[in-house]
């Protein structure tokens, strides 16, 4: 381990994933951790002793929990760890465990107008154990919606007739006060909790990720290639393990991977978020003969998808977009499954040499 970083592990220790299964509720826009630990230097020291806290503590001082911070921080990723390990937790009482997106949560709120309905809907949420909302800055500009969330916040940091609480926890670029689409109400009483800044991760935090991963998938790398994937922000920590993974199968056994090789996989140089998502999508849709409306579309057609996959690497790549940016702009699909789309064109990159020739061909037009 490198002097001065930490980790934090993100699943369960017992490994039982049927029993947290049955404590749990995850929408099919729940964050999916790809990390075994989050792994932060000093920039992040904060975000250590707040979720050491919270997940030891019987009776957690701060509720609600906000992480914020830039895209590729981890705060999803760690929000969603949390989540896994909550049922160990001291402080979890009986109740589900819901993960999900905050858009997601505001779609089943919107769905549910029969009285009914709404009523048994806000009880599991309200007399939940923990409640976790990520990309709370994407909730929907509503007076219900706003007001919906101000009495869940309530509910959860209500003590109830055991002398326990629920557990909120959100996460968002910026600070409460300082996001445009939420209430005052609900920036009150996000901000009476505990609000948690986290940092990109630093040279020390990605060293120690990338040799973690390296000793998982018994790859070796030079000293120069360590340093230039530990250097910078790029790739995202996120992306690092499946890099690394991805390096390990092309490296024979007992050989090295060396800078040239890396930076085959890991490619600098390109002056990001000069060339705009919108470009993207047309040099992309006219190399594949189809127009805009078909990457939006809902269509599984194998060259729409093939379409879809290679926009979303180059929206990555070139544009430097989020994924949860990229997913807005193909008509609200989920960061998760752009997520997969983006490996899978990754790994496609360095078996298929139709999909090496399409993204030559397009980079050049793009670039030119």
């Amino acid at each position: 381990m490198v002097s001065g970083v930490f980790s934090i592990p993100l699943s369960s220790s017992s490994g039982d994933s049927a029993a947290s299964a049955a404590h749990s509720r995850r929408s099919k826009n729940a964050t999916e951790n790809r990390l075994a630990a989050f792994f932060g230097g000093g920039e992040n020291r904060l975000v250590q002793a707040a979720v050491e806290e919270l997940l030891r503590s019987s009776n957690p001082p701060y509720n609600p929990l906000v992480l914020c911070g830039p895209s590729g921080s981890g705060k999803s990723l760690l929000a969603g760890g949390i989540a896994g390990r909550w049922t160990e937790s001291p402080a979890a009482r009986a109740g589900e465990v819901f993960c999900l997106e905050a858009s997601a949560w505001a779609e089943e709120f919107a769905r549910r107008r029969a009285p009914r309905r709404l009523a048994a809907w806000r009880e599991h949420y309200r007399g939940a154990s923990l409640v976790v909302l990520d990309h709370l800055d994407a909730l929907p500009t509503s007076r219900a919606v706003a007001h919906e969330l101000a009495r869940l916040i309530d509910a959860l940091t209500a003590i109830d007739g055991k002398g326990r609480h629920g557990q909120l926890i959100v996460t968002m670029r910026d600070r409460p006060e300082a996001t445009a689409n939420l209430s005052s109400d609900v920036a009150a009483r996000l901000s009476g909790g505990l609000v948690v800044p986290l940092a990109s991760a630093g040279s020390e935090a990605r060293r120690a990720l990338i040799l973690a991963s390296c000793e998982k998938h018994e790859l070796t790398l030079s000293d120069s290639a360590l340093e230039y994937l530990a250097a910078g922000t790029e790739p995202p920590m996120a992306e690092l393990p499946a890099l690394v993974e991805r390096l390990a199968r092309r490296v024979a056994a007992g050989q090295i991977g060396d800078l040239d090789l890396v930076r085959e996989f890991a490619p600098r140089g390109v002056n990001r978020r000069t060339v705009r998502i919108d470009r993207v999508a047309r040099c992309v849709a006219r190399y594949y003969q189809l127009s805009v409306a078909d990457l939006k579309s809902s269509s599984r057609r194998r060259n729409v998808a093939v379409a879809r996959r290679t926009f979303i690497y180059f929206a990555r790549e070139v544009c430097g977009k989020s994924f949860a940016r990229i997913g807005a702009f193909l008509g609200g699909r989920d960061h998760t499954t752009v997520l997969y789309n983006y490996g899978k064109i990754c790994e496609l990159q360095e078996s298929d040499p139709a999909t090496r020739l399409a993204i030559a061909e397009i980079q050049r037009k793009l670039l030119a």
